[in-house]
């Protein structure tokens, strides 16, 4: 950090930075290695994934969610053979979970389920359904082919030490896969070895993993950080600048 604060103090992310570039190709190799985002404990070989980098939490969320959306657009479009910018298109919902915190911002705070903090900023953004966690009955009214992306916390924090049950995951991400919805962890909060393990997913099998992982501060030992890590399937809809 002493060397980083005598060079140019922020560039923007359309060029290379050494330093980001390892600190992603090492958080893929983690991943890969422990577990996590479709990969097996042990994995290793082409890295398969992408990492963008912002300074919280909150940010990576909404990169997360703006990711998801295009995405679910491209995946519209594809499907009814038209352009993804139709004004037909209607893969534009979200689904979140009861005591969810992702974040103050209007995209975050949009499925952040906790009426003392949307009320004062209503109206949020429109498409957005509040789901119950665990709730394997639910979920094949609660995801649709209107789905776009659907965002959870695999333990959930603020709203209360909730944990998301493993069959349960499973099956919303096979509803995931079935409708064309990007699955989001929000592993803000129980990432990065809360729990013991790299994410909190990555002691879970490969098909209760998700498309797209979010992390935060510990990640920069408590500075300003957040970033976004996504599965090249769903990471190769986005361009420079979005």
């Amino acid at each position: 950090m002493a060397d980083e604060s005598r060079q140019l103090l922020h560039t923007s992310n359309v060029f290379h930075h050494q330093w980001a570039g390892k600190l992603a190709e090492l958080m893929v190799t983690l991943t890969q290695k422990e577990g996590g985002l479709g990969w097996p404990a042990g994995t290793s070989g082409r890295k398969n994934a992408k990492v963008f980098f912002a300074n919280s939490g909150t940010e990576a969320n909404e990169g997360a969610l703006k990711t998801a959306r295009k995405v679910g657009k491209m995946r519209w479009a594809a499907k009814h053979g038209k352009q993804w910018d139709d004004p037909s298109c209607d893969k534009i919902e979200l689904v979140c979970f009861e005591n969810a915190f992702h974040g103050r911002s209007m995209g975050a705070l949009s499925v952040t389920t906790n009426p003392k903090y949307q009320k004062p900023f209503a109206p949020l953004l429109p498409g957005v359904k509040v789901g119950q966690l665990n709730s394997k009955e639910a979920i094949e009214s609660l995801v649709s082919e209107k789905t776009c992306a659907v965002i959870v916390e695999p333990v959930q924090g603020e709203g209360g030490i909730h944990l998301a049950d493993e069959n349960w995951l499973r099956a919303l991400r096979k509803r995931c896969d079935d409708t064309g919805a990007v699955l989001i962890f929000d592993e803000i909060q129980c990432g990065l070895y809360r729990t013991g393990t790299l994410w909190a997913h990555s002691a879970l099998p490969a098909d209760c993993h998700p498309d797209i992982i979010t992390m935060a501060k510990p990640l920069a030992n408590g500075y300003p950080i957040g970033a976004v890590m996504i599965r090249d399937i769903v990471a190769e809809t986005m361009t420079a600048g979005e």
